[in-house]
């Protein structure tokens, strides 16, 4: 075994540290001891690098210090670390009753969720229930209703037994009372009644007689004489007009286009030769060759743009009277559509109305001009 001055050599200060630390652990309760465990393994972390491990010179130290003396620092060490292991299993066991606590607040909040579901789904039920007592009740209320009612009547008809005769006779005497008052209604309603019925009848009456006598006015107005055949051939005659109609506006069409034509191709052969003849005049007055005939082609000149223009004003006056003529056909065409729309009673009654409101507005003429001949 080894002495106390044979052991190697160990940094003094941290055995000093590891034993003050060890001291002081077992001095203080159990929670804060853990605080200090962290400071015993940085002293040991810090010695490893220096020597030899801290481990065997303390063993070796312990051992020596119990073979050479008992000394209260090798006990402080020995009961350190049974806190310390003690201090182990009770954090072992504190982390399990805090798994089991969490587990036991999961199972609470989930029991506490279901029993509120429960209670929800009872008094759901419990409405059910109610709402079909209430029903099932008010169908008891309403039997037990008739029955009361049929009950009053047996006991009326009952106590009306004991004096049946007299009963009888009162029953009776309000039936015959009862039929009095309905034929007394009856006959008053028949009272009411027969004049309404009478007015109705007679306005249905003279309603009739007014619609047949206008019937009759409009047969008469009629012509007689026609029957079916007469309307076929009118409408007969009326197709055929209208198809003879219809080819003289193709024939007339085709006219049309091919005067337009025609004119199209005179104003081409026209212009071509205006041009031509004018070529030609402007080239003989401009010659110096002809000089004595010079003013004779200046001349001839002159009277053929004259010509042209004179030309052109008459084919305007031409256009404008054919769009005269389109004019007047159409007003005509108007006015005898208008002649068969107008009768002469409405153009008498117009004639009227215009010579009314002339009066009248040369009435309101004479007023604005005395009115403004009154005011200064």
């Amino acid at each position: 075994m080894l002495s106390w001055q044979h052991a190697p050599s160990v940094p003094t200060v941290a055995f000093e540290s590891i034993v003050q630390a060890a001291f002081e652990s077992a001095n203080q309760p159990a929670h804060q001891q853990d605080a200090h465990l962290p400071t015993v393994h940085r002293s040991r972390a810090l010695d490893k690098p220096n020597g030899p491990s801290i481990v065997p010179i303390l063993a070796s130290t312990t051992s020596s210090l119990s073979s050479a003396a008992s000394t209260p620092s090798v006990d402080a060490g020995i009961t350190d670390a049974k806190e310390a292991s003690v201090d182990t299993r009770t954090q072992d066991e504190l982390q399990a009753m805090d798994m089991e606590l969490i587990q036991l607040r999961e199972r609470c909040a989930a029991n506490e969720a279901a029993w509120h579901d429960l209670q929800a789904a009872c008094e759901d039920q419990r409405n059910v229930n109610r709402q079909q007592i209430e029903a099932r009740s008010a169908v008891k209320m309403d039997d037990l209703r008739d029955v009361q009612q049929d009950v009053a009547i047996r006991h009326q008809t009952l106590d009306m037994l004991a004096d049946a005769s007299n009963n009888i006779a009162k029953l009776q005497d309000m039936c015959a009372k009862s039929s009095a008052h309905l034929m007394a209604l009856a006959e008053e309603w028949e009272s009411h009644r027969l004049p309404l019925v009478q007015e109705l009848e007679a306005h249905a009456a003279t309603k009739v007689h007014r619609v047949r006598h206008l019937l009759e006015r409009k047969y008469d107005a009629m012509a007689k004489g026609i029957n079916r055949s007469m309307y076929t051939l009118r409408i007969m005659d009326i197709i055929k007009q209208v198809h003879k109609q219809k080819a003289d506006i193709q024939k007339v069409v085709k006219d049309i286009r091919s005067v337009h034509k025609q004119i199209n191709v005179s104003s081409e052969k026209l212009k071509r030769s205006e041009a031509i003849v004018e070529e030609r005049l402007f080239q003989a007055a401009k010659d110096d060759k002809l000089r004595p005939e010079k003013k004779l082609y200046i001349e001839c000149y002159r009277l053929f743009t004259t010509i042209r223009e004179l030309f052109d004003q008459l084919i305007a006056c031409v256009a404008e009277a054919g769009k005269r003529d389109n004019q007047c056909r159409d007003l005509e065409i108007w006015i005898s559509q208008m002649a068969h729309h107008v009768n002469l009673t409405n153009l008498d009654r117009i004639h009227q109305d215009m010579t009314q409101v002339k009066h009248e507005n040369q009435a309101l003429m004479h007023e604005i001009q005395a009115i403004s001949m009154a005011t200064p």
